[in-house]
C-alpha cells in the first residue's frame, strides 16, 4: 500500500509506453538547486527557485516520485528540445 493514498496507481498509469512523445509535468518543492539524472532515460534535470517545473519523460518518474520534494502535476508533450540532448528544457 502507498503512503499517498494510490499514487501507485497512477504511477502506473503515468509510465504506459503508449506515451512516447508525452511526459508528466514534475514540479520541486526544495529550496536548493538540485540535479537530477533520470533512471529510465538518463536525461539531466536541473531544478531551482527559478526553475521549478519540467516536463519529465515517463520512463523517469518513478524516481522522482519517491523523493519528497517532487510531486506530479499532470501530463504534458514532452518539449523537442529534450528528445535527444540528453537535458532536459524549461517549461
Amino acid at each position: 500500500m502507498s503512503c499517498c493514498g494510490g499514487s501507485e496507481s497512477r504511477l502506473a498509469a503515468m509510465t504506459r509506453p503508449s506515451w512516447e512523445g508525452r511526459g508528466v509535468l514534475i514540479r520541486y518543492a526544495g529550496a536548493r538547486p538540485v540535479t537530477v539524472i533520470g533512471s529510465g532515460t538518463g536525461r539531466r534535470y536541473v531544478f531551482s527557485a527559478s526553475a521549478r517545473e519540467h516536463a519529465v519523460d515517463a520512463r523517469d518518474v518513478a524516481g522522482f516520485l519517491r523523493s519528497r520534494c517532487f510531486r506530479a502535476a499532470g501530463v504534458v508533450p514532452l518539449p523537442a528540445a529534450s528528445a535527444g540532448d540528453g537535458v532536459a528544457a524549461r517549461t
